[in-house]
Protein backbone atom coordinates (compact mmCIF):
# COMPACT_ATOMS: atom_id res chain seq x y z
CA UNK A 1 0.00 0.00 0.00
CA UNK A 2 2.88 2.33 0.83
CA UNK A 3 4.49 1.71 -2.56
CA UNK A 4 1.18 2.32 -4.35
CA UNK A 5 0.73 5.63 -2.54
CA UNK A 6 4.30 6.62 -3.39
CA UNK A 7 3.84 5.86 -7.10
CA UNK A 8 0.59 7.80 -7.17
CA UNK A 9 2.21 10.79 -5.49
CA UNK A 10 5.21 10.77 -7.85
CA UNK A 11 3.02 10.48 -10.95
CA UNK A 12 0.72 13.33 -9.92
CA UNK A 13 3.65 15.48 -8.79
CA UNK A 14 4.80 15.37 -12.44
CA UNK A 15 1.35 15.82 -13.95
CA UNK A 16 0.36 18.87 -11.90
CA UNK A 17 3.43 20.72 -13.21
CA UNK A 18 2.41 20.22 -16.85
CA UNK A 19 0.38 22.81 -18.70
CA UNK A 20 -2.68 21.59 -20.55
CA UNK A 21 -0.95 21.85 -23.92
CA UNK A 22 1.87 19.67 -22.57
CA UNK A 23 -0.63 17.07 -21.39
CA UNK A 24 -2.20 17.12 -24.86
CA UNK A 25 1.30 16.64 -26.25
CA UNK A 26 1.83 13.68 -23.92
CA UNK A 27 -1.37 12.06 -25.17
CA UNK A 28 -0.23 12.53 -28.78
CA UNK A 29 3.17 11.13 -27.80
CA UNK A 30 1.42 8.01 -26.49
CA UNK A 31 -0.85 7.69 -29.55
CA UNK A 32 1.99 8.19 -32.04
CA UNK A 33 4.34 5.46 -33.20
CA UNK A 34 7.16 6.81 -31.04
CA UNK A 35 6.41 4.35 -28.25
CA UNK A 36 4.65 1.01 -28.04
CA UNK A 37 0.86 1.39 -28.10
CA UNK A 38 -0.43 2.14 -24.61
CA UNK A 39 -4.19 2.47 -24.87
CA UNK A 40 -4.87 2.43 -21.12
CA UNK A 41 -2.25 5.13 -20.54
CA UNK A 42 -3.79 7.25 -23.29
CA UNK A 43 -7.25 6.76 -21.76
CA UNK A 44 -5.89 7.82 -18.37
CA UNK A 45 -4.56 11.11 -19.81
CA UNK A 46 -7.92 11.72 -21.50
CA UNK A 47 -9.59 11.50 -18.09
CA UNK A 48 -7.01 13.93 -16.66
CA UNK A 49 -7.61 16.36 -19.53
CA UNK A 50 -11.36 16.17 -19.07
CA UNK A 51 -11.19 17.37 -15.45
CA UNK A 52 -8.02 19.53 -15.72
CA UNK A 53 -6.99 21.38 -13.57
CA UNK A 54 -9.22 19.88 -10.83
CA UNK A 55 -6.78 17.30 -9.41
CA UNK A 56 -9.19 16.45 -6.60
CA UNK A 57 -11.98 15.40 -8.97
CA UNK A 58 -13.68 12.12 -8.07
CA UNK A 59 -12.77 10.62 -11.48
CA UNK A 60 -9.08 10.82 -10.44
CA UNK A 61 -9.66 8.90 -7.21
CA UNK A 62 -8.75 5.23 -7.20
CA UNK A 63 -12.35 4.03 -7.43
CA UNK A 64 -13.15 6.43 -10.27
CA UNK A 65 -10.10 5.41 -12.29
CA UNK A 66 -10.79 1.68 -11.86
CA UNK A 67 -14.37 2.25 -13.00
CA UNK A 68 -13.43 4.26 -16.11
CA UNK A 69 -10.29 2.38 -17.17
CA UNK A 70 -11.19 -1.21 -16.33
CA UNK A 71 -14.99 -1.08 -16.63
CA UNK A 72 -15.23 -1.86 -12.93
CA UNK A 73 -13.59 -5.28 -13.31
CA UNK A 74 -10.05 -4.14 -12.49
CA UNK A 75 -8.32 -4.00 -9.13
CA UNK A 76 -6.10 -1.55 -7.33
CA UNK A 77 -3.17 -3.80 -8.26
CA UNK A 78 -3.84 -3.33 -11.98
CA UNK A 79 -4.21 0.43 -11.41
CA UNK A 80 -0.88 0.46 -9.60
CA UNK A 81 0.82 -1.26 -12.55
CA UNK A 82 -0.75 1.28 -14.91
CA UNK A 83 0.50 4.19 -12.80
CA UNK A 84 4.01 2.76 -12.83
CA UNK A 85 3.82 2.34 -16.62
CA UNK A 86 2.55 5.92 -17.12
CA UNK A 87 5.29 7.28 -14.88
CA UNK A 88 7.94 5.54 -17.02
CA UNK A 89 6.31 6.87 -20.21
CA UNK A 90 6.10 10.36 -18.74
CA UNK A 91 9.82 10.30 -18.06
CA UNK A 92 10.41 9.33 -21.69
CA UNK A 93 8.16 12.19 -22.81
CA UNK A 94 9.95 14.77 -20.64
CA UNK A 95 13.31 13.60 -22.01
CA UNK A 96 11.86 13.89 -25.52
CA UNK A 97 10.79 17.49 -24.77
CA UNK A 98 14.26 18.36 -23.49
CA UNK A 99 15.93 16.89 -26.57
CA UNK A 100 13.53 18.74 -28.82
CA UNK A 101 14.73 21.97 -27.20
CA UNK A 102 18.42 21.07 -27.64
CA UNK A 103 19.21 20.75 -31.32
CA UNK A 104 22.93 20.27 -30.65
CA UNK A 105 22.45 17.20 -28.46
CA UNK A 106 20.14 15.65 -31.04
CA UNK A 107 22.91 16.11 -33.59
CA UNK A 108 25.49 14.50 -31.31
CA UNK A 109 23.22 11.52 -30.57
CA UNK A 110 22.50 11.12 -34.29
CA UNK A 111 26.21 11.16 -35.18
CA UNK A 112 26.93 8.62 -32.44
CA UNK A 113 24.24 6.36 -33.90
CA UNK A 114 25.74 6.68 -37.39
CA UNK A 115 29.18 5.75 -36.10
CA UNK A 116 27.83 2.81 -34.13
CA UNK A 117 26.17 1.46 -37.28
CA UNK A 118 29.20 2.41 -39.42
CA UNK A 119 27.30 4.67 -41.82
CA UNK A 120 30.54 6.55 -42.51
CA UNK A 121 29.50 8.44 -45.64
CA UNK A 122 26.43 9.90 -43.97
CA UNK A 123 28.47 10.57 -40.80
CA UNK A 124 31.04 12.68 -42.68
CA UNK A 125 28.29 14.66 -44.40
CA UNK A 126 26.20 15.34 -41.27
CA UNK A 127 29.20 16.05 -39.06
CA UNK A 128 30.31 18.66 -41.59
CA UNK A 129 26.88 20.29 -41.43
CA UNK A 130 26.97 20.33 -37.62
CA UNK A 131 30.43 21.92 -37.62
CA UNK A 132 29.30 24.60 -40.10
CA UNK A 133 26.24 25.38 -37.98
CA UNK A 134 28.41 25.63 -34.87
CA UNK A 135 30.80 28.06 -36.57
CA UNK A 136 27.92 30.41 -37.49
CA UNK A 137 26.44 30.66 -33.98
CA UNK A 138 26.52 34.16 -32.49
CA UNK A 139 26.38 34.80 -28.79
CA UNK A 140 28.79 32.06 -27.76
CA UNK A 141 28.32 30.29 -24.43
CA UNK A 142 30.39 27.60 -22.78
CA UNK A 143 28.28 24.74 -24.19
CA UNK A 144 29.41 25.76 -27.68
CA UNK A 145 32.96 24.77 -26.75
CA UNK A 146 31.69 21.53 -25.23
CA UNK A 147 29.80 20.71 -28.41
CA UNK A 148 32.93 21.56 -30.41
CA UNK A 149 34.91 19.07 -28.34
CA UNK A 150 32.21 16.40 -28.85
CA UNK A 151 32.35 16.88 -32.64
CA UNK A 152 36.13 16.63 -32.58
CA UNK A 153 35.98 13.49 -30.46
CA UNK A 154 33.46 11.91 -32.83
CA UNK A 155 35.88 12.63 -35.67
CA UNK A 156 38.66 10.87 -33.73
CA UNK A 157 36.40 7.84 -33.25
CA UNK A 158 35.52 7.92 -36.94
CA UNK A 159 39.23 7.77 -37.84
CA UNK A 160 39.64 4.77 -35.57
CA UNK A 161 37.13 2.86 -37.72
CA UNK A 162 39.08 3.39 -40.95
CA UNK A 163 41.09 0.47 -42.34
CA UNK A 164 43.30 2.69 -44.50
CA UNK A 165 46.33 4.37 -42.88
CA UNK A 166 45.04 6.88 -40.40
CA UNK A 167 45.76 10.57 -40.83
CA UNK A 168 47.67 12.16 -38.00
CA UNK A 169 45.40 13.45 -35.28
CA UNK A 170 46.17 16.94 -33.98
CA UNK A 171 44.99 16.98 -30.38
CA UNK A 172 45.50 20.72 -29.84
CA UNK A 173 41.93 21.62 -30.94
CA UNK A 174 40.58 18.99 -28.53
CA UNK A 175 42.46 20.48 -25.60
CA UNK A 176 41.60 24.04 -26.65
CA UNK A 177 37.88 23.25 -26.69
CA UNK A 178 38.06 21.46 -23.34
CA UNK A 179 40.14 24.26 -21.80
CA UNK A 180 37.72 26.92 -22.97
CA UNK A 181 34.72 25.02 -21.63
CA UNK A 182 36.48 24.17 -18.35
CA UNK A 183 37.76 27.71 -17.73
CA UNK A 184 34.40 29.35 -18.45
CA UNK A 185 32.50 26.99 -16.16
CA UNK A 186 35.17 27.19 -13.45
CA UNK A 187 35.12 31.00 -13.46
CA UNK A 188 31.33 31.16 -13.68
CA UNK A 189 30.85 29.03 -10.58
CA UNK A 190 33.70 30.79 -8.80
CA UNK A 191 31.88 34.11 -9.38
CA UNK A 192 28.59 32.66 -8.16
CA UNK A 193 30.30 31.33 -5.04
CA UNK A 194 32.09 34.63 -4.47
CA UNK A 195 28.77 36.47 -4.81
CA UNK A 196 27.20 34.15 -2.24
CA UNK A 197 30.13 34.73 0.10
CA UNK A 198 29.77 38.50 -0.31
CA UNK A 199 26.02 38.48 0.20
CA UNK A 200 25.89 35.96 3.04
CA UNK A 201 29.27 36.93 4.52
CA UNK A 202 30.45 33.34 4.26
CA UNK A 203 33.97 32.31 5.25
CA UNK A 204 34.29 29.74 2.46
CA UNK A 205 37.72 29.78 0.81
CA UNK A 206 36.73 30.15 -2.84
CA UNK A 207 40.29 30.21 -4.11
CA UNK A 208 40.94 26.82 -2.55
CA UNK A 209 37.70 25.23 -3.76
CA UNK A 210 37.99 26.40 -7.35
CA UNK A 211 41.78 26.11 -7.69
CA UNK A 212 41.86 29.75 -8.75
CA UNK A 213 45.65 30.01 -8.36
CA UNK A 214 46.03 27.42 -11.12
CA UNK A 215 43.41 29.15 -13.25
CA UNK A 216 45.09 32.55 -12.92
CA UNK A 217 48.46 31.05 -13.86
CA UNK A 218 46.94 29.34 -16.88
CA UNK A 219 45.23 32.53 -18.04
CA UNK A 220 48.33 34.67 -17.64
CA UNK A 221 50.32 32.45 -20.03
CA UNK A 222 47.59 31.32 -22.43
CA UNK A 223 46.40 32.70 -25.76
CA UNK A 224 42.97 31.24 -25.05
CA UNK A 225 42.25 34.11 -22.67
CA UNK A 226 43.02 36.71 -25.32
CA UNK A 227 40.76 35.16 -27.96
CA UNK A 228 37.84 34.05 -25.78
CA UNK A 229 35.68 37.02 -24.70
CA UNK A 230 33.56 34.84 -22.41
CA UNK A 231 36.62 33.83 -20.36
CA UNK A 232 37.66 37.49 -20.14
CA UNK A 233 34.16 38.45 -19.00
CA UNK A 234 34.04 36.03 -16.06
CA UNK A 235 37.69 36.57 -15.13
CA UNK A 236 37.17 40.34 -14.83
CA UNK A 237 34.07 39.73 -12.72
CA UNK A 238 36.05 37.33 -10.54
CA UNK A 239 38.68 40.03 -9.95
CA UNK A 240 35.92 42.46 -8.98
CA UNK A 241 34.69 40.02 -6.33
CA UNK A 242 38.09 38.85 -5.16
CA UNK A 243 39.82 42.24 -4.97
CA UNK A 244 36.70 44.38 -4.36
CA UNK A 245 37.62 46.52 -7.37
CA UNK A 246 34.25 47.96 -8.40
CA UNK A 247 36.02 50.28 -10.85
CA UNK A 248 36.82 47.27 -13.08
CA UNK A 249 33.11 47.01 -13.89
CA UNK A 250 33.32 50.32 -15.74
CA UNK A 251 36.91 50.35 -16.98
CA UNK A 252 37.01 46.77 -18.28
CA UNK A 253 33.77 44.82 -18.06
CA UNK A 254 31.30 47.23 -19.68
CA UNK A 255 33.66 48.03 -22.62
CA UNK A 256 34.03 44.27 -23.15
CA UNK A 257 30.25 43.79 -23.11
CA UNK A 258 29.87 46.54 -25.71
CA UNK A 259 32.72 45.38 -27.92
CA UNK A 260 31.95 41.65 -27.88
CA UNK A 261 28.14 41.72 -27.62
CA UNK A 262 27.79 39.41 -30.62
CA UNK A 263 30.32 36.93 -29.22
CA UNK A 264 28.76 36.58 -25.76
CA UNK A 265 25.37 34.97 -25.31
CA UNK A 266 22.49 37.05 -23.96
CA UNK A 267 22.17 34.60 -21.06
CA UNK A 268 25.78 35.16 -19.97
CA UNK A 269 25.51 38.94 -20.38
CA UNK A 270 22.42 38.96 -18.14
CA UNK A 271 24.04 36.65 -15.58
CA UNK A 272 27.04 38.97 -15.29
CA UNK A 273 24.76 42.00 -15.05
CA UNK A 274 22.76 40.48 -12.18
CA UNK A 275 25.87 39.34 -10.29
CA UNK A 276 27.55 42.75 -10.62
CA UNK A 277 24.51 44.72 -9.46
CA UNK A 278 23.95 42.30 -6.57
CA UNK A 279 27.47 43.02 -5.32
CA UNK A 280 26.95 46.80 -5.50
CA UNK A 281 23.56 46.54 -3.74
CA UNK A 282 25.24 44.56 -0.97
CA UNK A 283 27.74 47.39 -0.54
CA UNK A 284 24.88 49.90 -0.30
CA UNK A 285 23.04 47.82 2.29
CA UNK A 286 26.15 47.47 4.45
CA UNK A 287 26.08 51.25 4.79
CA UNK A 288 29.76 52.09 4.30
CA UNK A 289 30.24 54.62 1.48
CA UNK A 290 26.59 54.03 0.56
CA UNK A 291 26.32 57.27 -1.45
CA UNK A 292 29.34 56.28 -3.51
CA UNK A 293 28.01 52.79 -4.24
CA UNK A 294 24.54 54.16 -5.00
CA UNK A 295 26.09 56.39 -7.68
CA UNK A 296 28.03 53.40 -9.02
CA UNK A 297 24.84 51.33 -9.18
CA UNK A 298 23.14 54.10 -11.16
CA UNK A 299 26.07 54.12 -13.61
CA UNK A 300 25.75 50.34 -13.91
CA UNK A 301 22.00 50.58 -14.58
CA UNK A 302 22.65 53.25 -17.22
CA UNK A 303 25.01 50.88 -19.01
CA UNK A 304 22.54 47.99 -18.77
CA UNK A 305 19.79 50.17 -20.26
CA UNK A 306 22.11 51.14 -23.11
CA UNK A 307 23.05 47.49 -23.70
CA UNK A 308 19.35 46.46 -23.58
CA UNK A 309 20.01 43.94 -20.81
CA UNK A 310 17.06 45.06 -18.68
CA UNK A 311 14.45 43.36 -20.85
CA UNK A 312 12.99 39.86 -20.69
CA UNK A 313 12.05 39.26 -24.30
CA UNK A 314 9.95 42.27 -25.29
CA UNK A 315 8.90 43.10 -21.73
CA UNK A 316 10.49 45.00 -18.88
CA UNK A 317 9.57 43.49 -15.46
CA UNK A 318 7.86 46.09 -13.27
CA UNK A 319 10.13 45.39 -10.29
CA UNK A 320 13.24 46.00 -12.39
CA UNK A 321 11.75 49.22 -13.79
CA UNK A 322 11.00 50.37 -10.23
CA UNK A 323 14.50 49.52 -8.95
CA UNK A 324 16.27 51.35 -11.78
CA UNK A 325 14.11 54.47 -11.50
CA UNK A 326 14.35 54.49 -7.69
CA UNK A 327 18.15 54.45 -7.70
CA UNK A 328 18.19 57.25 -10.29
CA UNK A 329 15.92 59.35 -8.05
CA UNK A 330 18.12 58.70 -5.02
CA UNK A 331 21.12 60.19 -6.83
CA UNK A 332 19.08 63.15 -8.09
CA UNK A 333 18.84 62.18 -11.77
CA UNK A 334 15.29 63.51 -12.19
CA UNK A 335 15.53 64.37 -15.91
CA UNK A 336 17.01 60.93 -16.61
CA UNK A 337 14.04 59.34 -14.83
CA UNK A 338 11.62 61.37 -16.99
CA UNK A 339 13.37 60.08 -20.12
CA UNK A 340 13.44 56.53 -18.75
CA UNK A 341 9.69 56.61 -18.14
CA UNK A 342 9.06 58.04 -21.61
CA UNK A 343 11.25 55.47 -23.39
CA UNK A 344 10.64 52.29 -21.39
CA UNK A 345 7.36 52.42 -19.43
CA UNK A 346 5.46 51.06 -22.46
CA UNK A 347 7.45 47.81 -22.12
CA UNK A 348 6.11 47.19 -18.59
CA UNK A 349 3.08 44.80 -18.68
CA UNK A 350 -0.12 46.81 -19.07
CA UNK A 351 -1.78 45.62 -15.85
CA UNK A 352 1.14 46.97 -13.78
CA UNK A 353 2.02 50.06 -15.79
CA UNK A 354 -0.14 52.72 -14.07
CA UNK A 355 0.81 51.60 -10.56
CA UNK A 356 4.52 51.61 -11.32
CA UNK A 357 4.30 55.07 -12.88
CA UNK A 358 2.40 56.49 -9.89
CA UNK A 359 4.90 54.97 -7.46
CA UNK A 360 7.86 56.49 -9.33
CA UNK A 361 6.17 59.90 -9.53
CA UNK A 362 5.41 59.76 -5.79
CA UNK A 363 9.03 58.86 -5.06
CA UNK A 364 10.15 61.71 -7.33
CA UNK A 365 8.07 64.17 -5.27
CA UNK A 366 9.76 62.88 -2.11
CA UNK A 367 13.31 63.22 -3.44
CA UNK A 368 12.46 66.70 -4.74
CA UNK A 369 11.33 67.54 -1.19
CA UNK A 370 7.69 68.02 -2.25
CA UNK A 371 6.45 66.02 0.71
CA UNK A 372 2.79 67.04 0.62
CA UNK A 373 2.56 66.07 -3.06
CA UNK A 374 4.21 62.73 -2.22
CA UNK A 375 1.67 62.02 0.55
CA UNK A 376 -1.30 63.05 -1.62
CA UNK A 377 -0.22 60.74 -4.44
CA UNK A 378 0.82 57.67 -2.44
CA UNK A 379 -1.91 57.56 0.20
CA UNK A 380 -4.22 54.82 -1.05
CA UNK A 381 -4.09 55.56 -4.77
CA UNK A 382 -1.89 52.77 -6.06
CA UNK A 383 -2.98 49.22 -6.92
CA UNK A 384 0.06 47.27 -5.79
CA UNK A 385 1.64 44.48 -7.88
CA UNK A 386 3.30 43.06 -4.73
CA UNK A 387 4.06 43.75 -1.07
CA UNK A 388 7.45 45.35 -1.72
CA UNK A 389 5.64 48.35 -3.17
CA UNK A 390 3.54 48.62 -0.02
CA UNK A 391 6.57 48.59 2.29
CA UNK A 392 8.42 51.08 0.10
CA UNK A 393 5.35 53.35 0.04
CA UNK A 394 5.18 53.15 3.84
CA UNK A 395 8.83 54.22 4.19
CA UNK A 396 8.31 57.14 1.76
CA UNK A 397 5.14 58.22 3.59
CA UNK A 398 6.75 57.91 7.02
CA UNK A 399 9.73 60.07 6.04
CA UNK A 400 7.45 62.59 4.34
CA UNK A 401 5.30 62.88 7.49
CA UNK A 402 8.49 63.26 9.52
CA UNK A 403 9.65 66.24 7.45
CA UNK A 404 6.13 67.70 7.61
CA UNK A 405 6.24 67.23 11.42
CA UNK A 406 2.95 65.36 11.10
CA UNK A 407 3.62 62.88 13.90
CA UNK A 408 0.02 61.67 13.95
CA UNK A 409 0.28 60.63 10.28
CA UNK A 410 3.63 59.00 11.02
CA UNK A 411 2.13 57.01 13.93
CA UNK A 412 -0.64 55.76 11.67
CA UNK A 413 1.87 54.57 9.06
CA UNK A 414 3.96 52.83 11.73
CA UNK A 415 0.83 51.08 13.03
CA UNK A 416 -0.14 49.90 9.54
CA UNK A 417 3.36 48.54 9.01
CA UNK A 418 3.27 46.61 12.29
CA UNK A 419 -0.08 45.05 11.35
CA UNK A 420 1.13 44.20 7.85
CA UNK A 421 4.36 42.59 9.11
CA UNK A 422 2.45 40.52 11.67
CA UNK A 423 0.19 39.02 8.98
CA UNK A 424 2.61 38.88 6.04
CA UNK A 425 3.34 35.28 5.01
CA UNK A 426 4.80 36.03 1.57
CA UNK A 427 7.72 38.40 2.13
CA UNK A 428 11.00 36.80 3.20
CA UNK A 429 11.99 36.90 6.87
CA UNK A 430 15.13 38.91 6.08
CA UNK A 431 13.22 41.62 4.22
CA UNK A 432 10.56 41.81 6.93
CA UNK A 433 13.26 42.12 9.56
CA UNK A 434 14.83 45.02 7.66
CA UNK A 435 11.55 46.94 7.52
CA UNK A 436 10.64 46.03 11.12
CA UNK A 437 13.97 47.35 12.43
CA UNK A 438 13.68 50.53 10.36
CA UNK A 439 10.31 51.43 11.82
CA UNK A 440 11.42 50.45 15.31
CA UNK A 441 14.33 52.89 15.11
CA UNK A 442 12.16 55.43 13.29
CA UNK A 443 9.62 55.61 16.12
CA UNK A 444 12.48 56.30 18.56
CA UNK A 445 13.76 59.00 16.22
CA UNK A 446 10.28 60.52 16.12
CA UNK A 447 10.08 60.60 19.92
CA UNK A 448 13.43 62.38 20.11
CA UNK A 449 12.33 64.85 17.44
CA UNK A 450 9.15 65.62 19.40
CA UNK A 451 11.26 66.32 22.49
CA UNK A 452 13.63 68.45 20.41
CA UNK A 453 10.74 70.55 19.02
CA UNK A 454 9.29 71.32 22.46
CA UNK A 455 10.28 74.84 23.65
CA UNK A 456 11.09 73.55 27.13
CA UNK A 457 11.39 69.87 26.35
CA UNK A 458 13.57 67.35 28.09
CA UNK A 459 15.68 66.66 24.99
CA UNK A 460 18.96 64.92 25.80
CA UNK A 461 21.53 64.90 22.93
CA UNK A 462 23.27 61.85 24.42
CA UNK A 463 20.21 59.77 23.55
CA UNK A 464 20.93 60.34 19.87
CA UNK A 465 24.41 58.83 20.25
CA UNK A 466 22.93 55.72 21.85
CA UNK A 467 20.40 55.37 19.05
CA UNK A 468 23.04 55.96 16.34
CA UNK A 469 25.13 53.16 17.85
CA UNK A 470 22.09 50.87 17.85
CA UNK A 471 21.36 51.65 14.19
CA UNK A 472 24.96 51.17 13.06
CA UNK A 473 25.31 47.87 14.91
CA UNK A 474 22.10 46.49 13.42
CA UNK A 475 23.00 44.50 10.30
CA UNK A 476 19.39 44.22 9.09
CA UNK A 477 17.87 47.67 8.77
CA UNK A 478 16.92 49.49 5.59
CA UNK A 479 17.68 53.21 5.05
CA UNK A 480 20.38 53.00 7.73
CA UNK A 481 22.20 56.06 6.37
CA UNK A 482 19.04 58.17 6.45
CA UNK A 483 18.40 57.27 10.10
CA UNK A 484 21.99 58.07 11.08
CA UNK A 485 21.84 61.34 9.12
CA UNK A 486 18.69 62.55 10.88
CA UNK A 487 19.91 61.44 14.30
CA UNK A 488 23.20 63.26 13.73
CA UNK A 489 21.29 66.46 12.93
CA UNK A 490 19.42 66.24 16.22
CA UNK A 491 22.56 65.50 18.19
CA UNK A 492 24.42 68.48 16.79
Amino acid sequence: MERETSEKHELFSFLVQLEKKELVGFQRFLDAGMVKKHQKASDFIKIVLRVYPNWDHRDLKDAGLVKHLFSGTGTLKSLRRLRSEILALLREYLIYLELREQESQKNILWLQALLKRQHFQRFVKDRGKAAERLAKIKGIESMIYWEGFQLLDLHRRFLAYQVAPKEAVDFHPYFDSLDQYWLIEKLRYACLSALQSNVKESTVNNRSIFLLEAVEQQLSSSEIYQRTPLIQLYFILWLVFQQDRIELLFSSLIPLLKKEAQQISLEDRKDVSIMAQSLIIKRINVGHKADYYRAELFKWYQAMVELKLIYEGEHLPHQRFKNIASIALQVGEFEWVDSFIKDHLSAVPLEERASVKDFILGAKFYYQEQYEACVNLLEGRIHLPNDFYLYDIYTLLARSYYYLTDYEGLEKVASRVRNKLANDRRTSLAHKEGYRNFFSHFVKLMRLKEEYDQPRGSFNPSKTKELITGVEENTQVIHRNWLVQELTKLGS
